[in-house]
C-alpha cells in the first residue's frame, strides 16, 4: 500500500462545515469503492483540509477506477467551488504486501485478519492484494460465489481458526461444508493448511496450536 495526502483548498466565502461535508463525502465514496483503505484522517490546515489515506496501489486515485458515486461526489465538490485535491504520495507502507502484478490470476482468495489493512482479496499465485475496484465485489461467501461467476477463476473463502485442542486433532479436521478430508501436503503461502477445491474453502491449523508446535512444544 501507498500513503498519500489529499489537499482540499477551501473556496472563498464557503462555510467550513459545508465544505468539510463535501470533502468527507468524497473520501467516503473513494473508501467504499476501494480506492482508499478506510476513511483516512482529516486535518484542518491553512486554507483547507488535508486528508492522509492509504492507497491499495500507487495509481488508485486515477479517474479510470472511479465508479459513479465517486464521480458524483467529485461533481459535488466542483459545484461547491472546490477544485480536485492536490495528491502527494508520501511513500510505501513498509508493513504491507506488494499488490498483485500477475497478468492472470489462477484463483483468488478472500483473506483478511485483524492485523491486515490491505484489501481482503488476494491473488492465489503471488498472494498479493487485489484492489477491490478492479473486481465486482460485495462481501462474504456469497461474494466468493458471485465473484467466481464473473471473473471465471476459482475464488476461495478463508475460514480463520485461532483456538484448537492439539496438532493431531487439528490435522483430522474435515471440510465444514462437505465433510471430506482437506488437509494439504504443504501449506499454501505458508498460511493455508486446509483447502477444499470442491467447496472453495481455505483454513489454517489453529493459531495457538501452531504457535506451540513451532516453538518446539507439544499439545
Amino acid at each position: 500500500m501507498d500513503t498519500a495526502q489529499l489537499l482540499f483548498r477551501a473556496p472563498k466565502g464557503k462555510k467550513i462545515p459545508e465544505f468539510l461535508d463535501k470533502v468527507q463525502s468524497y473520501v467516503a465514496a473513494l473508501s467504499h469503492n476501494g480506492q482508499v483503505i478506510g476513511e483516512g484522517t482529516v486535518a484542518k490546515v491553512n486554507g483547507g483540509y488535508l486528508v492522509t489515506a492509504s492507497l491499495p496501489e500507487s495509481d488508485a486515485l486515477a479517474d479510470r477506477f472511479a465508479n459513479k458515486w465517486v464521480r458524483t461526489r467529485l461533481r459535488d465538490l466542483a459545484a461547491a467551488g472546490v477544485a480536485r485535491p492536490k495528491v502527494t504520495r508520501l511513500g510505501t507502507d513498509p508493513d504491507s504486501r506488494a499488490p498483485c502484478r500477475c497478468q492472470k490470476q489462477p484463483f483468488l482468495i478472500l483473506f483478511t485478519t485483524c492485523i491486515h489493512a490491505e484489501p481482503p482479496l488476494r491473488c492465489g499465485a503471488c498472494f498479493g492484494p487485489v484492489a477491490l475496484y478492479k473486481v465486482p465485489a460485495t462481501d462474504g461467501v456469497e461474494l466468493a460465489r458471485n465473484l467466481e461467476g464473473k471473473v471465471r477463476v476459482p475464488v476461495y473463502y478463508y475460514l480463520s481458526k485461532y483456538f484448537g485442542r492439539s496438532d493431531r486433532a487439528e490435522r483430522k479436521r474435515k471440510c465444514p461444508s462437505c465433510g471430506k478430508p482437506w488437509l494439504r501436503d504443504e501449506p499454501l503461502h505458508r498460511i493455508f493448511d486446509f483447502q477444499c477445491e470442491r467447496c472453495r474453502l481455505l483454513s489454517n491449523v489453529a493459531c495457538d496450536v501452531r504457535r506451540v508446535r513451532d516453538s518446539g512444544g507439544s499439545r
